[in-house]
């Protein structure tokens, strides 16, 4: 990498910023992927997991279960599949991330600025402990549950997350001098008020959203009715009701297929502990299929398959582990004579009116009774802010939720801030941690009196840029996932890539951060950045051919003194960017090297740090 220099914001203007990067905008953190990926296709681990980690302070937690918007902005996607990016993050964190202990070699810290409470140790809690700690705050997080990390920890199953996963974004938190207070309920056991006497200046609540939902249709009180939350948790904790051979499960989103593929394997995990004779490792005999006397297990929703919330991968893989799903089918009642014996559903005609508002019509002809020996509902999730609003001094909101501004998340009360599911309601965990970064920057605007942060943007020239010369042909090679009949207990379904894999599919990325930039004052419109494109991306145009309109036109009249309308020569070189690999032939090509690869980055830092060139 050569020269480096930092244009005005005019020259990247947000849109112009979100078109050359999808990517990195569609994180709620703003990651910035493409650098990752090319950093591990060149084989600099250390380097790509300090990029990886750079915005997000969950950056281990979401390498396994992050629903990744960066992969369905991922312009490879137009061509043949997106990049992997979520796995390669997970390479990156298993080959790159420093050995636990290891000594880190940080900013000194400024004098403490004031001391924060948070409510909630999980994904909004953590965030903003991190980048307050970072930022000289003192930090102490209250959490109701024994352990730390929110729902991370209480109902995501082992298979896809480990606790041992979420420890490893919590150990910086305690590295750093954070306090995690468990076992402690803010409302019950200490009030708001309290903690302002303790000397807390400013509060974050991030309690999430922990209450399940409930239809309420016929015979939702039955017993064999259970809530899927509940039933996540106490499957976390090994303590799981026994639900029979018949499991229906009312929902579409990833909770639901976490309800259905733990219920699953409910049958082979008592298998493994009635093997283990209350002492010693259990196994299952290889002669048989772990899942042979697993309960039969049915998903239904009430709308069509491709309205699933749920990832597609969540749901092939609940598929290949033997669950039926039922999308387009509606709950009407749960029968059953002081037990459930079955629901019955009835099937939708259409979803949604001309005018695209949600009004589902049905098919009374077509109805169907699905036998169950227990039915759980996963249709959702809830703040429960019973604790919280005890003083009745915070507003809240029609859905249910903390009223916080949109941009500060303040609540109705000075210095009460609040985020992630219990001011938006239930959401993906990125999402959760972008509102602990963003009440963490708001917090200490608050408390310091300053802007608290300011984006900038940069471009950095590379001397050369050579992609691989069959990097658009490659492949796709998604992760692998156990075998089906090895998937029981709390194994770890998905297969991390190996390092071969991960350079293979990280040479697949089309490097959306490099641009081709074009000095006018160099080019002697010689066309062979025309001729040499692979892609067919770019043309010369004459001046007088373009219909130029907004702010090209300001740009060319500044440049040539006159309007587009009233110029006879010149010329524009026409790129289509979403077309465009990144080759660098065009570079190469150019005999007056008026084209250079450009690595376009946006920056956010607070106002009172300096930004490297």
């Amino acid at each position: 990498m050569a020269q480096a220099r930092s244009y005005p914001a005019r020259f990247l203007e947000p849109e112009t910023y979100q078109e050359r990067i999808p990517c990195q905008v569609a994180c709620p953190v703003g990651t910035p992927a493409g650098r990752y990926v090319a950093l591990i296709a060149e084989g600099r681990y250390a380097e790509a997991f300090a990029a990886a980690a750079s915005t997000n302070p969950l950056v281990v937690t979401c390498s396994r279960i992050c629903m990744h918007p960066c992969e369905e902005a991922c312009r490879r996607g137009n061509f043949d599949a997106p990049v992997p990016i979520r796995a390669l993050k997970r390479f990156a964190v298993e080959h790159g991330m420093p050995p636990a202990g290891a000594s880190v070699t940080r900013p000194p810290l400024e004098p403490r600025r004031g001391r924060v409470a948070i409510i909630g140790a999980g994904p909004a809690g953590i965030a903003a402990a991190r980048r307050l700690t970072e930022r000289g705050f003192s930090v102490a997080i209250f959490e109701t549950q024994r352990v730390a990390g929110g729902m991370l920890s209480l109902t995501v199953p082992n298979f896809r997350l480990g606790q041992e996963i979420v420890e490893r974004d919590i150990a910086p938190l305690l590295a750093a001098g954070v306090e995690i207070r468990t076992g402690v309920t803010v409302g019950v056991d200490l009030s708001l008020e309290d903690l302002e006497e303790e000397g807390f200046e400013a509060i974050f609540l991030a309690t999430g959203a922990g209450q399940a939902k409930k239809l309420p249709i016929e015979g939702s009180d039955l017993a064999g009715v259970h809530l899927g939350l509940d039933y996540l948790r106490a499957a976390k904790m090994g303590r799981e009701p026994h639900l029979g051979e018949k499991v229906v499960i009312i929902g579409g989103g990833n909770a639901a297929m976490d309800v259905a593929r733990t219920a699953r394997r409910q049958a082979a995990r008592l298998v493994a502990v009635g093997a283990a004779g209350g002492g010693g490792g259990a196994s299952l005999s290889r002669q048989a299929s772990p899942w042979v006397g697993a309960p039969e297990v049915h998903i239904v929703y009430y709308k069509f398959r491709h309205h699933m919330p749920a990832s597609p991968e969540e749901i092939e893989a609940a598929q290949e582990e033997g669950i039926f799903l039922h999308p387009g089918r509606s709950p009407r009642r749960i029968v059953g004579e002081g037990r459930v014996s079955g629901l019955e559903t009835v099937a939708v005609t259409s979803v949604f009116d001309e005018e695209g508002r949600y009004c589902p019509t049905y098919d009374e002809e077509n109805i169907e009774i699905l036998p169950a020996d227990s039915v759980l509902f996963s249709v959702g999730q809830a703040p429960d802010l019973s604790v919280i609003l005890g003083n009745g001094f915070l507003a809240t909101t029609d859905a249910g939720t903390l009223k916080v501004d949109v941009e500060t998340l303040a609540t109705s009360h000075p210095g009460i801030f609040a985020g992630g599911d219990m001011a938006f309601g239930a959401r993906r965990a990125i999402d959760a941690v972008a509102d602990g970064l963003r009440a963490a920057a708001a917090i200490e605007a608050y408390l310091c009196g300053a802007p608290a942060m300011e984006r900038s943007f940069h471009s950095r020239v590379y001397d050369s840029t050579r992609m691989l010369r069959e990097h658009r042909y490659r492949a796709a090679r998604p992760p692998r996932l156990l075998p089906v009949e090895e998937r029981y207990g709390d194994s770890e379904v998905e297969i991390a890539f190996d390092e071969e894999t991960a350079r293979d599919e990280a040479n697949r990325c089309l490097r959306c951060f490099v641009d081709t930039v074009f000095d006018s004052n160099a080019c002697i419109l010689c066309g062979g950045c025309v001729d040499v494109c692979p892609e067919d991306c770019l043309r010369l145009v004459r001046l007088d051919r373009l219909t130029v309109e907004g702010p090209w036109e300001e740009v060319l009249r500044a440049r040539y003194g006159s309007s587009v309308a009233a110029l006879r020569e010149g010329a524009a070189i026409l790129k289509h960017t979403d077309t465009c690999t990144r080759c660098a032939l065009c570079a190469d090509r150019c005999p007056t090297k008026a084209i250079t690869m450009e690595m376009v980055e946006v920056r956010e830092a607070p106002s009172d740090a300096k930004q490297p060139a």
